[in-house]
């Protein structure tokens, strides 16, 4: 399936979803045909200080790569 355009609120939606799960921070990327479409973040890096996400924010992926 192709995206006619990217998801337009992708902002609101990904917030609303990390207060729904008690998420504190995450950084997201939309993926299509190869290339990257989108990028995003929100919430914090670090309860402890409050720093802030950012689309270059590391993470540990653990197992999730298994679902690809």
């Amino acid at each position: 399936m192709k995206l006619v355009q990217p998801l337009p609120d992708m902002e609101n939606l990904t917030a609303a979803l990390s207060l729904r799960h008690s998420v504190p921070g995450l950084a997201y990327a939309l993926i299509q045909g190869g290339k990257i479409i989108r990028t995003g973040a929100s919430g914090i890096k670090n309860t402890q200080t409050g720093e802030q996400m950012m689309t270059n924010t590391m993470f540990e992926a653990a197992s999730l790569t298994k679902t690809l």
